[in-house]
């Protein structure tokens, strides 16, 4: 008798798991009391401190909520607009490998610095790359990470969390990568960006001292690591040497991703300081794209 094969999990479409909250919230509604928040009579804004019970239930069908799905997209305009804008940001960046050279360059000037010098910068590199940019395309730079690992003798837990642990939680106090829960909750763009950005400095501490003390244990007594002795010190090389390529950085490169990091930064004074709404964020986007291109010199079909 044949066994039969355990079917392996697959992680549904998009569209099903949205539906699938969707239905999920609509049922809630008949069991959760209804409340609401106050809002100021002059902005209309939502006063997070001012809220109340109904003491009546408001539930919604499912197909009452699929109903308001087009009501959804029509008053969402704004970050639709902001999200394709960001990712045809992401997209002019990521063509032109400016960001991907800078991090190998550093990577490079610094392989000879040593345990107590190479991790903690290497993690503060990453660090500042999840407060103000990252996103999934990281976890091709993993394998930096690792090799950085074995070329100092530890485990690749310390490669990844350089790489990985770093970039996401620099984004946790990230002062703009609030921007779009900000704009779904109507409250003021870039709100609390001082508070977040001092909020970077503890995070970054504790995170360095972290993988730099994780790091320093490992290489005192392999043993003490969390994959145990289960083989990874026997891909190491006799002298646990890796071969690393040069890496250049040309002037092209540096410009590129000064201006991608200023761009926020414009975004926060317009919106902050000049009295621009959410619509400067897509208009800022997309002529840092432009400029991008520009400074590549890619010809305004590929920058499109």
């Amino acid at each position: 008798m044949k066994e039969e094969k355990k079917k392996a999990f697959k992680m549904p479409h998009l569209m099903v798991i949205i539906f699938c909250l969707i239905f999920f919230m609509s049922a809630m509604t008949y069991i959760i009391p209804a409340g609401q928040f106050a809002t100021d009579p002059q902005t209309g804004q939502l006063i997070g401190s001012e809220f109340h019970f109904l003491g009546y239930q408001t539930p919604v069908s499912p197909w009452q909520a699929i109903l308001y799905i087009k009501d959804g997209i029509v008053n969402s305009g704004t970050i639709i607009a902001t999200l394709f804008a960001a990712g045809g940001l992401t997209g002019v960046v990521l063509a032109t490998k400016s960001i991907d050279n800078l991090i190998d360059y550093a990577i490079y000037r610094l392989q000879n610095k040593g345990l107590d010098i190479l991790i903690p910068l290497l993690t503060l590199v990453f660090l500042l790359f999840g407060t103000f940019s990252g996103g999934d395309y990281v976890i091709a730079m993993v394998p930096i990470g690792l090799m950085i690992a074995k070329k100092l003798k530890v485990d690749p837990i310390v490669g990844f969390s350089v790489v990985i642990v770093a970039i996401v939680l620099g984004g946790t106090s990230s002062p703009t990568n609030v921007m779009l829960p900000q704009m779904m909750m109507e409250v003021p763009l870039y709100s609390g960006f001082g508070m977040r950005l001092l909020l970077n400095i503890p995070v970054y501490i504790i995170v360095i001292l972290y993988i730099w003390k994780y790091a320093k244990k490992v290489a005192a007594n392999p043993a003490s690591s969390a994959l145990g002795l289960s083989g990874w010190q026997n891909e190491l090389d006799a002298d646990g040497q890796e071969a690393m390529k040069t890496a250049a950085l040309k002037t092209q490169d540096i410009l590129v991703t000064l201006v991608y990091f200023v761009h926020p930064i414009i975004i926060v004074i317009l919106t902050t300081k000049m009295g621009y709404g959410q619509e400067a964020l897509p208009a800022v986007m997309i002529l840092t794209a432009f400029a991008i291109g520009l400074i590549r010199r890619f010809d305004l079909d590929a920058i499109l």
